[in-house]
């Protein structure tokens, strides 16, 4: 690859304090992460090297919008693997629904802020569906909007309406106590489907009361690839070492002896691994800015949820 190191035209103080970041759920860390049992497995990739310089990242800060934005991408994915050109859809379509419905049950820790779950996004695309992003943008809000910002459009609903995927498999862990083992080998064999995977898990920050994490600290932020967290930690939602939670589309996979890593595609834009491809880069082969990469080890460990859409015709 060619090195695209350039310089960030912000302090690196605001690039790692998201704003409204709250403690999710209490985790232990254990001794050793797991094994993801996918040393031996083959890489896989569901773009071309070609198809990521067009797929424009996109920039969701300061909003808490990562979960409508990683299953927009994978709906954004499957599209361009049946030969559709690879459009932008609406993260704010789905994020204003997902933030306004009657859910029913416990909110989400961190709703007040605008936290959401991929059990919604799942909803409201078999619901209401998906529009384009020209027609329902995702911009800036003024001072003291709502967290689920502007509703969409007639010209948006009725789009959407037309765009219904009801079917997708879906997974949710709420207990990190009760835990199966092969969280990790399903989202691998869903890749090896064609089929890409949004997934979320906490960030873990460095030390109490740091805002500095395995996901926003100089290293990664600068490759792309997230940190596996220090092992033997606890993790509480009353001041300890979980500060977030953050959700990306996972669009491939790279082997390695220690358990493989996923790709992913963030939604933070192209300040994140801005060191893509520069020669001492570290393994794995980050594809581009704005986009990362995962250990196996740790989605096993943590991934908290986890939803793949299946489009209604292939």
């Amino acid at each position: 690859m060619t090195p695209r190191a350039r310089q960030i035209d912000r302090p690196m103080e605001h690039l790692f304090r998201p704003s409204q970041r709250v403690a999710m759920r209490s985790v232990t860390i254990p001794g050793t992460l797991p094994k993801a049992g996918l040393d031996r497995q083959p890489a896989r990739y569901l773009l071309r090297q070609d198809q990521y310089a067009k797929w424009f990242v996109r920039d969701q800060r300061p909003r808490q919008t990562c979960i409508a934005h990683a299953v927009a991408a994978c709906v954004e994915v499957l599209r361009a693997g049946r030969g559709d050109p690879l459009v932008p859809l609406s993260a704010q379509f789905l994020y204003w629904y997902m933030r306004t419905l009657p859910w029913s049950g416990d909110r989400p820790p961190g709703w007040a802020y605008g936290a959401t779950r991929l059990g919604y996004a799942k909803s409201v695309l078999a619901s209401h569906g998906i529009c384009r992003e020209a027609i329902c943008r995702d911009g800036d809000l003024p001072s003291g909007a709502p967290p689920e910002g502007s509703a969409p459009s007639r010209a948006a609903r009725r789009e959407a309406a037309d765009n219904l995927i009801p079917d997708g498999d879906y997974w949710y862990f709420p207990d990190p106590s009760a835990r199966s083992s092969g969280i990790a080998r399903r989202v691998y064999d869903l890749l090896a489907d064609g089929r890409p995977v949004a997934i979320a898990l906490p960030e873990f920050s460095h030390s109490r009361g740091s805002s500095v994490t395995n996901w926003y600290n100089p290293t990664s932020w600068s490759s792309g690839i997230v940190a596996d967290p220090p092992e033997g930690h606890l993790v509480s939602s009353s001041g300890g070492l979980s500060v977030s939670g953050h959700a990306v589309c996972v669009i491939g996979f790279e082997p390695d002896p220690a358990g493989g890593w996923f790709l992913f595609r963030n939604s933070v834009g192209k300040d994140w691994a801005y060191l893509f491809g520069e020669p001492n880069a570290a393994v794995p082969d980050v594809p581009s800015s704005g986009y990362g990469a995962i250990s196996a080890r740790q989605v096993e460990a943590f991934c908290w949820e986890m939803f793949s859409p299946k489009l209604p015709y292939g």
